[in-house]
């Protein structure tokens, strides 16, 4: 008996599993990798929001590498990969740019962001955010702030 109720909850779990998985499948969501440990270049004002080559990426961003474990720049295989790029001028307030999701939709690729904002700072910052993708079909791009 009790050897079927393992199979039974193996098989449904399964089931819910392939679900899952096809669900995904359908919506079009696309992975990408957050890329960490870079700074926007002083004097850069609007930044492209797709970029697919490194002498492109370099015009705009520097690396910030930083002591301990994953403190150095996220690497970036332009042969085989791009790179999304948000940004926001320079401000006062702390800001948090994050990233929501990637999705094919009627064959766009369409990322969507989340900006946060929170208290008054003694301080300016540049906020930033940059994914990469894997690919090089890159001829539909929108980047959209989810609210």
């Amino acid at each position: 008996m009790k050897g079927t109720h393992l199979h039974t909850s193996l098989i449904a779990a399964t089931a819910f599993a392939l679900t899952l998985l096809a669900g995904c499948s359908r919506r079009g969501e696309v992975p990408y990798t957050l890329m960490n440990n870079y700074f926007i270049h002083y004097g850069v004002q609007d930044v492209p929001p797709v970029i697919t080559s490194e002498e492109e990426f370099g015009k705009y961003f520097s690396p910030a590498p930083v002591m301990g474990r994953g403190g150095e720049p996220t690497a970036v295989d332009f042969s085989r990969e791009f790179v999304i790029a948000v940004t926001c001028p320079e401000t006062d307030v702390a800001t948090e740019l994050s990233a929501v999701g990637l999705s094919r939709e009627n064959g766009t690729l369409v990322f969507r962001y989340r900006l946060t904002t929170g208290e008054k700072m003694t301080y300016t910052m540049r906020p930033l955010l940059l994914v990469k993708v894997e690919g090089t079909d890159v001829k539909d791009v929108k980047v959209v702030r989810d609210r």
